[in-house]
């Protein structure tokens, strides 16, 4: 009985008239259903008016959504030299494809930013009362420029002119954030005056800070010199420090001069021997990138700050200038230095030498070091304009 029940009721419904009208039937559902289901929306980025993409300090080098400090200037224009091998280069913030034209100036570390070309006479004649006051000192050194035969100069003053000579336990963080730098101003206002602090460190603008701006001293030298010296030292050592020091494997240690410059190895290129003009531009990544902005910054910063930028290759008359600003702390610095001479101590500061440097290399160096030129020449010609004032008028 059940059988011919179900014979039936195949024959009601699957006749050739009845099967195409349930066929039409069964798609009409279908299409019902998947018109009224849930429809899948393609993956893409969220959109939200709600949320503020994080920000990055080039400063501070700290992530933040609302960032207080003054942003530094962007990248300036990369160098044109052949990549360094992949194991010596470090690796550096992406770059555009097209240059760059040179930042423009913000607002940065000397208080304002640097338009146009500082010249070497700006704000002469020197007013040198400013400083006559003050009984804080900072000697920002910088490396492989004669720093040892000025210390040892100033140890000899110390007990004469009655003041102390603190030097910063902190021996390689030169750039530093907006936390460090306050830090380091409170660190110096904190020491017992009258004091000279000295450090590797760059220019630190107090007044950012809410305090008063100490005197600022520095001593340079021909960009050149002082790169082969360092080369040099960094291999080599001299008597009072050890080669091992910097741990470089061997083969880099064994590369000349010549090979590093002519190979244009990432050591002798542009960017890497950009390191004198940040000690006065300041911190932020747009003081050690290889610019205009950061060279008429670092002037800006002389011209308002310092009280004498000497000259290694002048030492003499820096150090006469140093007496004739600086009395209260360097008077009578010339023959405290020949006190120091007389020891026999300052011949053992130089660095031992490989091969000589060729003419080609130096030639090729040079050029490389045209933006730390720029600042040389720049603080030799406002030593002689000083030397003019105070020193050949009297």
């Amino acid at each position: 009985m059940g059988l011919e029940v179900y014979k039936r009721y195949l024959r009601t419904f699957f006749t050739p008239s009845k099967y195409l009208m349930t066929s039409t039937i069964m798609t009409g559902l279908i299409v019902i259903v998947f018109v009224s289901s849930p429809r899948r929306v393609a993956y893409g980025p969220v959109q939200s008016s709600g949320y503020a993409a994080p920000q990055v300090n080039l400063d501070t080098r700290a992530v933040s959504t609302n960032e207080d400090t003054a942003v530094a200037p962007a990248d300036p224009p990369k160098e044109e030299t052949a990549a360094a091998p992949a194991a010596e280069q470090p690796a550096a913030p992406a770059q555009p494809a097209d240059k760059p034209a040179a930042p423009a100036a913000p607002a940065a570390a000397g208080g304002g930013g640097a338009a146009g070309d500082v010249a070497a006479d700006a704000g002469m004649p020197f007013d040198v009362s400013k400083f006559h006051g003050l009984d804080r000192m900072v000697y920002n050194r910088v490396d492989k420029c004669g720093s040892r035969s000025l210390l040892y100069t100033i140890d000899e003053l110390t007990t004469k002119h009655g003041y102390t000579k603190f030097t910063s336990e902190e021996f390689n963080k030169k750039n530093l954030t907006q936390e460090e730098q306050k830090e380091l101003v409170a660190e110096i206002n904190g020491l017992t005056p009258p004091v000279i602090y000295d450090r590797h460190v760059y220019f630190t603008p107090f007044q950012k800070f809410g305090s008063k701006n100490p005197a600022w001293i520095n001593l340079i030298r021909d960009p050149l010199r002082r790169f082969i010296s360092l080369y040099y030292f960094k291999r080599f050592g001299d008597p009072h420090t050890a080669a091992g020091e910097f741990n470089m494997p061997e083969e880099i240690i064994n590369r000349s001069f010549d090979d590093c410059v002519l190979n244009n190895v990432f050591e002798c290129s542009t960017k890497a021997s950009f390191r004198v003009v940040p000690y006065f531009c300041g911190h932020g990544e747009g003081c050690r990138m290889p610019n205009k902005w950061a060279v008429e910054q670092a002037k800006k910063n002389v011209v308002e700050n310092y009280a004498v930028v000497g000259i290694l290759e002048e030492f003499n008359t820096t150090l006469e200038l140093l007496d004739k600003l600086l009395p209260q702390y360097f008077g009578g610095a010339t023959d405290a230095y020949n006190s120091v001479q007389n020891t026999g101590i300052v011949e053992k500061f130089k660095s031992f030498s490989g091969a000589p440097p060729g003419e080609e290399a130096m030639a090729k160096m040079k050029e490389r070091l045209a933006l730390e030129y720029d600042f040389y020449n720049f603080a030799v010609a406002r030593l002689h304009h000083q030397k003019a004032q105070f020193l050949d008028s009297t």
